[in-house]
């Protein structure tokens, strides 16, 4: 799923230690699910399905930050849940012996779906000591117990059936976070982090294609301004927690042990009016 996040907000000193903004999104979502479909009934191996689609949701959001005093900073802030409706189709990979009955069992037809992004709560505290460090410790809360299930309903009947539904009952998760930074005399400024983030995915749903595994960040950082351009580059890296799936009946079919690692690197510039 690739997403586009349109995020336009306001912000404002209602006193001198407190600031709220608030903010509309616009999310447009291009989403494209696979899955293998079983034809051993035909005597032939499995075929696919593909549903692409595409859709726009809205959302809101809010945040405040409190200074009481100058060396310490309370910030929280609050996206809201976003409904996105996807239209698009189905279309289908029968193998090479393809037959007019497959056709017409497994049809090329349009399709319409929704997902659903989950609310999502930040708090974090900020200790400023000196002029050069920076301690930061938050904390993220992600509704995901709204995804209860994907459901594709289809306006030709694919395998005799015009809805198909499944379950996902993912559950609500946590996240924390550590970060600290120090910058020098050069005008440089360097940062490292952790991050901690609990699996939304119960065993009876797991599926390779979400990364239901609980997380491990690591990230380094290095920024530099330059007159009203900041440029910063950052690398994180991932490590999951090892799992082990052993579920019964069709959902046996994913059993194994899972693990999985990631690296990205990213370039920032910002420019200041």
């Amino acid at each position: 799923m690739t997403t586009w996040d349109i995020n336009p907000s306001v912000a404002y000193k209602l006193f001198d230690k407190l600031v709220i903004a608030v903010g509309f999104r616009a999310i447009y979502a291009d989403v494209s699910l696979k899955q293998m479909i079983p034809l051993q009934t035909f005597g032939l191996p499995d075929g696919g399905q593909t549903f692409k689609a595409t859709g726009t949701g809205y959302g809101w959001n809010f945040g405040a930050t409190y200074s009481p005093i100058d060396v310490l900073a309370f910030g929280a802030s609050y996206r809201s849940p976003v409904d996105i409706d996807l239209n698009g189709d189905v279309s289908f990979d029968l193998t090479q012996n393809n037959t007019p009955l497959l056709t017409t069992i497994f049809p090329t037809t349009a399709a319409v779906s929704g997902i659903n992004l989950p609310g999502q709560l930040f708090l974090g505290i900020a200790y400023k000591p000196s002029r050069s460090w920076v301690f930061e410790i938050a904390t993220r809360f992600e509704q995901y117990s709204s995804y209860e299930k994907l459901e594709v309903t289809t306006r030709l009947p694919v395998a005799g059936q015009t809805s198909r539904t499944i379950n996902k009952d993912w559950h609500d998760v946590w996240a924390y976070m550590f970060g600290v930074s120090y910058q020098i005399d050069e005008g440089y400024r360097f940062s490292a982090g952790y991050l901690y983030e609990e699996n939304p995915v119960p065993d009876r749903t797991y599926e390779p294609a979400a990364s239901g595994q609980d997380k491990h960040t690591l990230t380094v950082g290095v920024a530099k301004r330059f007159t009203n351009i900041t440029g910063r580059v950052s690398y994180a890296y991932d490590f999951y927690k090892d799992r082990e799936i052993s579920n019964n009946g069709t959902s046996s079919l994913l059993n194994g042990n899972y693990s999985q690692k990631n690296q990205m690197v990213a370039l920032t510039l910002s420019w200041h009016i």
